[in-house]
This record gives structure tokens, C-alpha cells and sequence, in this order.
């Protein structure tokens, strides 16, 4: 059985199911794709959407244009972090150009239709990790598991502006 079916006929039905869970460059192609089948859409509640390549991927062709054909359907920030890159890997304590670089992207993102964003990790060592995938990035609190202590990333204070009801985008 697939997953909407699953969901729908499970004590879970109330589970929102999104689609996607990649690069906004997809859209709309990807969403054209999945929606315009009637039997995959009617489980369909909303789009996932990563933030890797958005500098290639304009909002408002990729997002615009999906909200403006769907707009029944949420758009949602799945999957953030910075650090990803091989030109700028890994932990940087007490970086504002990335705590920048995620209030220039939720802000756009909120301005094109996009209802939340997500960063990946809660937190991660002084080395990038754990992480299954030895993909070692930054997040928005870094933990020393040597020295028992935590550090609040610029990213922590920079999403703690996004989270209050009534904010609307500028």
C-alpha cells in the first residue's frame, strides 16, 4: 500500500503529508508531477522544500509560481544548515554571516508563500556531528561535550526573531 492510502485508512489520518522534501529548483515541475495525479493528491497537504540551492533557484519562479498553481497546498522549509559546503565547512562559532545568511532566506521564503521553516539539527558537537552520513555541519547550538557547555549560534538568536505569532514578513 502506499503512504497516503496508508496514512488515510490508519489511526494517523490526521497526519499532514508533504511532498518533495528537496530543492525548491524542482518546483513547479515536481509538484506538477505528483499533483496532477487525482489519486496521489487527494493525500497531499503541502510541499517540503530545502534550502541548499536557493541562490540558483529564484522564489518567485520556483515558489511563486507553485503557489500561484496550487495554493491549496502549503509550502514549507523542511531542511536548513549552513556549513554544507566544501568552501565553508563545518563549525564556525559565533558566525553572523550565517545567522545573515538564514534571516535573508526565511525572510524571502516568507514573502513567496513558504508557512515555516526548519533547521536540520537541534544541535551537534564542536565537530559537526553526530551524523550518520558523516556530513558534518553547524547548527544553531553547539554543544562541548568536554567542557560541559553549550553555545547559542548567531543562527539561534537570528531564528529566535521568526518564531513569535503575528510575525508577517517585510
Amino acid at each position: 500500500m502506499d503512504l497516503g492510502p496508508a496514512l488515510h485508512s490508519s489511526r494517523y489520518a490526521t497526519t499532514r503529508l508533504m511532498i518533495l522534501d528537496d530543492q525548491r529548483l524542482l518546483l513547479p515541475y515536481w509538484a506538477k508531477v505528483v499533483l496532477s495525479d487525482i489519486h496521489a493528491a487527494r493525500y497531499v497537504h503541502g510541499i517540503g522544500l530545502h534550502w541548499y540551492l536557493d541562490h540558483i533557484a529564484p522564489a518567485r519562479i520556483t515558489l511563486g509560481t507553485t503557489h500561484d498553481l496550487y495554493p491549496e497546498y502549503f509550502l514549507f522549509g523542511t531542511e536548513a544548515c549552513s556549513g554544507w559546503t566544501s568552501f565553508d565547512r563545518g563549525v564556525q562559532l559565533g558566525s553572523w554571516k550565517r545567522a545573515e545568511d538564514y534571516a535573508s532566506d526565511i525572510i524571502e521564503d516568507l514573502n513567496n508563500y513558504v508557512t515555516g521553516w526548519t533547521d536540520w539539527n537541534l544541535a551537534l558537537d564542536q565537530g559537526g556531528g553526530p551524523n550518520w552520513v558523516k556530513n558534518f555541519v553547524d547548527s544553531t547550538i553547539i554543544v562541548d561535550h568536554s567542557r560541559d557547555v553549550f553555545y547559542k549560534q548567531p543562527t539561534f538568536y537570528s531564528m529566535a526573531h521568526f518564531r513569535s505569532e503575528g510575525f508577517t514578513a517585510a
